[in-house]
């Protein structure tokens, strides 16, 4: 069970790198979409703040105690 959520918390630690670039140009598709105005959006500016939140859940998820019996 341990390794099995050690596995878990590693994909997730680094699913803002792998998702970063995907979400940002999205994002900006978005906002100019709907803005009509060309839009960016910092790859690593929401990559940070993805990571801050991942990690928080993740902080989170630790304090979870599983009780077998």
């Amino acid at each position: 069970m341990f390794r099995l959520a050690r596995e878990a918390r590693d994909v997730w630690v680094t699913w803002p790198t792998r998702v970063a670039a995907l979400m940002a140009a999205q994002l900006a598709a978005e906002m100019e979409k709907a803005s009509g105005v060309p839009a960016t959006l910092e790859t690593a500016l929401l990559q940070r703040v993805l990571e801050t939140h991942v990690r928080e859940q993740l902080d989170a998820l630790a304090d979870f105690r599983v009780s077998l019996g």
